[in-house]
């Protein structure tokens, strides 16, 4: 129970009054002497029984009455007011999530279309005085205004194709509501609790905190997660599945090249590849789609494939060694496919633009400074790719110290020589892309790889392609936009037989081919909330439309806002180069129970009928109720004093 006007509840020891009344003001009765009291003693008793009990009766009609009449004025009701005061207006800021997770479908209906129409009735019937500040998934979408027009802004929100960190959105929340000093303050979140939480959002706050969750049961969704392009016009596509089966057409240039249907069989991932096309003197945009009303969001895959160009390899380390040698004449002797290396060496990599190579094999890590490895941390983390070899002068210490927690690589734990003996390689990984095609289906191992001597790293997080003796030896990672290769040795005689054996082709060519055909260091394929950056001013322009000066923006950056095939142009409207925009697949955790344990109030949007107020208490008030009780008791209190 809890009351609007708490100051009245001090007069509640008032209810007292009717019984100090009645002591100080009771009568003794007289002392009459009869000659005789035979026939008056059983009526005095009567008498007396009725009157002590009609006292009583009106006693306790009187002190619930002041009561009663205390407490109407004090308002009680039941529900939240901790954080409210009716005589103050509401400031509230509204997050609604509109991330791809939110087109899940379930009972007819997709997540997002609940959550906004829930907003959109709680923001109508609130009272008119009302300040809103409302934020989405879209880091540029936001409002702050009145009661109408923050019904127009949701009523035009969409699902947006990414995600903000939801620490971020609790920042900003935090410094709009602390700016307000003489107001009830509320920020109420709607969204299925798959959010990306990478903080702690449990601190306290002078503020409700409410959130609706908009969770769902388990949909057979089927997505497009990701595809890769080898280096032999071969794109493989990473089709994730809950249930059931689907199909997958592909297009390029508008024209339907591939359709076929795919079964996942109770694996939850599928990968598909598919040839495309030779690019000869221009680009190619391909769109994959497949078959899906669970989740539209990630039904469709876009990329470009540039004109044919020679991928640039750099090839860190020292020109005169066994190992740069066979790498170079490897990438050379390969002529089908567009790979070109450059060597330097690993002391005067500080001077080069990573930028300017798809990938980077360091055969050595030798000294690495804080400046060289914060360098490869900015290339990968935009697209560019890296293979690290531990073997030469591989400096454990610098690797630990500066290379390893910029790039989050895996900790090294010591280090392997099985004494005049050595290891065999085996494959863990055989659907792995440097694999494919490489081995039949009854290959089980490559026992006459021979690796001297290793380094043994703990390899969570990683995909172990390769081992040799139990240990991890070849490893990747996604980091950022780009990937990370790991090696567990060298190339070098000393180290391993690699370079003399045949595994040397799809161990190293394949690798470097994948690597450097995976990476977006030319641009060409970006996610929902990048922003696209160039050192001078263009303009961004949907593939369909015609670009028209005055019409179309010019400036050297844009937040990419939506899917599908957009032109870059210069002032003059001619066409620099073509790229893909795709929405970001959600790989976040369900935070449900995290939102349970750290806000005020957390409710099920099944629950929640039409007369629920999300932004004022939900309270039920008692004033009608204490009235009727008053004019009961008053009733009753005449008709005692008439009656007995």
């Amino acid at each position: 129970m809890n009351f609007e006007n708490t100051q009245y509840l001090s007069f509640l020891p008032a209810a007292v009054l009717p019984l100090v009344i009645y002591l100080i003001f009771k009568k003794k009765p007289r002392r009459i002497i009869f000659s005789s009291v035979f026939l008056l003693k059983k009526i005095s008793e009567r008498v007396r029984i009725r009157t002590r009990l009609k006292d009583i009766i009106l006693l306790i009609i009187r002190t619930l009455s002041i009561s009663a009449l205390i407490l109407f004025f004090s308002g009680p009701f039941t529900g939240e007011n901790s954080y409210f005061d009716p005589s103050k207006r509401n400031v509230t800021v509204i997050y609604l999530d509109s991330s791809p997770s939110m087109a899940d479908v379930s009972n007819d209906s997709d997540k997002f279309t609940n959550a906004s129409q829930t907003a959109l009735r709680t923001v109508a019937d609130s009272e008119n005085t009302g300040i809103f500040y409302i934020f989405t998934s879209d880091p540029e979408r936001k409002f702050k205004g009145g009661r109408a027009e923050a019904v127009k802004f949701l009523s035009e929100t969409r699902i947006y194709g990414s995600e903000r960190p939801f620490g971020d959105f609790l920042v900003q929340a935090d410094s709009v509501l602390n700016g307000y000093s003489d107001a009830n303050k509320l920020l109420l979140v709607l969204t299925d609790g798959k959010l990306n939480i990478n903080e702690d959002i449990s601190a306290s706050s002078e503020y409700l905190r409410r959130t609706v969750l908009f969770s769902s049961e388990n949909t057979d969704d089927i997505s497009i997660d990701s595809a890769c392009i080898s280096g032999n016009n071969e794109i493989t596509f990473s089709l994730i599945s809950a249930f059931r089966n689907t199909s997958l057409d592909m297009f390029s240039d508008g024209q339907k090249i591939y359709s076929a249907p795919v079964e996942f069989n109770g694996v939850p991932v599928k990968k598909i590849s598919v040839g495309v096309p030779e690019t000869a003197d221009r680009s190619i945009l391909l769109n994959a789609l497949i078959k899906d009303n669970a989740n539209t969001t990630n039904n469709n895959y876009y990329l470009v494939i540039s004109k044919s160009a020679e991928k640039k390899i750099l090839i860190a380390g020292d020109s005169a060694s066994a190992a740069v040698k066979s790498i170079s004449a490897l990438i050379s002797a390969e002529k089908n496919t567009a790979l070109s290396g450059e060597n330097y060496d690993t002391d005067d990599l500080s001077s080069l633009r990573f930028e300017d190579y798809d990938a980077v094999f360091l055969t050595e890590v030798p000294a690495v400074s804080s400046y060289l490895s914060s360098a490869l941390k900015r290339y990968v983390s935009e697209g560019g790719s890296i293979f690290i070899s531990a073997g030469g002068r591989f400096n454990i210490n610098d690797y630990s110290s500066n290379l390893a927690p910029q790039l989050t690589l895996p900790q090294a734990e010591g280090y392997e020589n099985p004494q005049s003996s050595f290891f065999n390689a085996e494959i863990a990984d055989h659907e792995h892309q440097i694999f494919r095609n490489v081995f039949d289906e009854n290959f089980k191992g490559i026992g006459s790889v021979e690796i001297y001597n290793l380094y043994k790293f703990k390899p969570a997080g990683w995909n172990v392609i390769m081992k040799a003796g139990g240990y991890p030896f070849l490893m990747e990672k996604k980091y950022g936009e780009g990937r990370i290769a790991l090696m567990a040795s060298g190339l070098e005689k000393t180290s391993s037989n690699i370079i003399e054996n045949g595994i040397a082709v799809p161990l190293i060519f394949n690798t470097l081919s994948y690597l450097a055909g995976n990476g977006t260091a030319e641009g060409n394929v970006y996610t929902v909330g990048q922003k696209l950056k160039m050192e001078t001013k263009f303009a961004l322009v949907e593939n369909s439309e015609q670009y028209y000066p005055g019409k179309h923006e010019l400036s050297s950056e844009f937040l990419l806002q939506k899917e599908g095939f957009f032109k870059i142009t210069d002032p003059e409207g001619t066409v620099l180069k073509t790229v893909a925009v795709n929405n970001e697949r959600e790989k976040y955790g369900d935070s449900s129970e995290l939102l349970r344990e750290t806000f005020n109030d957390v409710l099920d949007w099944k629950a929640i009928d039409e007369n629920t107020k999300l932004i004022s208490p939900d309270k039920k008030l008692f004033s009608r109720h204490l009235l009727f009780l008053i004019l009961i008791l008053a009733a009753a209190d005449i008709i005692i004093v008439r009656k007995m």
